[in-house]
């Protein structure tokens, strides 16, 4: 139950994250950029595939395709099968 409760918890966490990476709003997006990117150094797989989106769309970083693969490798590399996907469409 703890670790149940741990993973709902960092989901929340990535995903608020993420949306709040992805909007207009620079303060907003600082701090979702800033949430996101520390998940993802941590090692969460879906903060690292979210961080990928956010690079690979320009969204609240600058755009940049070679960030955007390294993150999606990392998630990948951990068997998060869209990161997969999303890697295997840009390098082709």
């Amino acid at each position: 139950m703890k670790s149940l409760c741990r993973v709902l918890f960092l989901f929340s966490i990535v995903f608020a994250a993420s949306f709040s990476a992805c909007s207009d709003s620079k303060s907003d997006s600082d701090q979702g950029i800033k949430q996101l990117r520390k998940a993802a150094e941590q090692g969460h797989a879906d903060a690292q595939y979210f961080l990928g989106h956010c690079y690979h769309n320009g969204k609240g970083v600058e755009q940049d395709d070679v960030k955007a693969a390294e993150w999606w490798r990392k998630a990948a590399d951990q068997g998060f099968e869209l990161a997969k996907e999303y890697l295997e469409k840009l390098e082709n």
